[in-house]
């Protein structure tokens, strides 16, 4: 199958144009739609979530796709092997999830796809695939959920695969429409910066910033982040780190208003406790906020400054929270984000 998307733009437009004007035909446009943020695994590290031995194997997939794979030891695989990756939709709507999957190699439990709300209240849903192929569910947003975001994730359960065999998971697709035909992703609403910029001042750590504070035994790398960026690294030592060990960085907010913190974070090695982002406020009443990350990738986590809080600075503090991390492993914080609303958009650099 040729992917729409590598197709000229003309050629495209011209096959919409005459799937409009035809009673029955499917257009261009519902076929193109895909909700889903990088389905086709080009920036895992900027959209997916990949927990224990998962990784990402290029070109192995239909049409020559990118997978997730998880590769078969003859043991229980445990409960730590997944990939998560985010969608959007709107609370009323009814969408279509569909993605190739193949769990033809499992000896006893099949994988499964997950999908719950990154925001709001949406209680989720989940399938199960013991063969190979594409597989799909149905399902809505209610319309008083306030989910804008969901979290799809593919697991392994436990399941034991064969030396050789392994569990493999590519393009998901997340639309409107009832097919489920797979289309590339547009990753335009991704890939953008928010449009007030990042509101960290300083968002790269360094040793000479005088925006951020080190705490015990970590330091600022340059370029040990995705994508060369810059990152805060706690090196394993084999024993717990203790509670005073991290970095923080802090950003402006205004009361009353939504925001939303994204970070890449790296606590795959982690033993015990994962590394943690915990938001407090430096003044006013706010109760404030944390996320945590046990596996390998980005995080967010949307809140509202209270309009009475009083709060106009907030802190970001990364904390291995007395996690252990074997030698040669590391705890990693890069690319912090604060921005306005609910949205977490792609990182964007921010000066000092």
């Amino acid at each position: 199958m040729v992917s729409l998307k590598s197709l000229p733009a003309r050629v495209v437009l011209i096959g919409a144009l005459i799937c409009a004007a035809l009673s029955g035909c499917t257009s261009a446009q519902t076929k193109l739609h895909n909700e889903i943020c990088d389905s086709e695994l080009q920036s895992p590290a900027h959209c997916w979530t990949l927990g224990g031995t998962t990784t990402v194997r290029h070109g192995l997939g239909p049409d020559d796709s990118n997978i997730i794979y998880y590769a078969g030891t003859g043991r229980p695989s445990g409960f730590v092997n997944y990939a998560s990756f985010l969608g959007r939709v709107q609370p009323g709507r009814t969408y279509r999830f569909s993605a190739y999957v193949d769990g033809s190699g499992q000896i006893d439990v099949p994988p499964y796809v997950f999908l719950s709300a990154a925001n709001g209240s949406w209680t989720g849903t989940s399938f199960t695939q013991a063969g190979k192929g594409r597989a799909s569910i149905t399902f809505s947003i209610p319309a008083d959920s306030e989910t804008t975001i969901i979290r799809g994730t593919f697991a392994t359960e436990n399941g034991t695969y064969p030396i050789g065999r392994g569990a493999i998971f590519a393009q998901p697709n997340l639309a409107t429409s009832t097919g489920e035909e797979y289309a590339p992703s547009d990753d335009d609403v991704w890939t953008t910066g928010p449009d007030g910029g990042n509101l960290i001042a300083g968002s790269e750590p360094s040793a000479r910033s005088h925006a951020w504070i080190m705490y015990g035994p970590v330091r600022a790398i340059a370029r040990a982040g995705p994508d060369g960026s810059a990152a805060v690294v706690y090196a394993g030592t084999g024993l717990a780190s203790g509670f005073g060990v991290g970095a923080a960085v802090d950003a402006r907010v205004n009361p009353g208003v939504t925001y939303t913190f994204s970070a890449y974070l790296d606590g795959s090695a982690h033993e015990g406790t994962p590394p943690y982002v915990i938001l407090s406020p430096i003044d006013g009443k706010w109760r404030g906020a944390s996320i945590y990350q046990p596996a390998r990738g980005r995080v967010f986590v949307t809140f509202t400054i209270p309009s009475d809080s009083g709060t106009t600075h907030v802190r970001m503090t990364f904390s291995t929270e007395n996690g252990a991390y074997p030698r040669g492993s590391n705890a990693l914080f890069a690319e912090p984000q604060l921005e306005r609303g609910a949205f977490p958009h792609a990182y964007a650099v921010a000066r000092s």
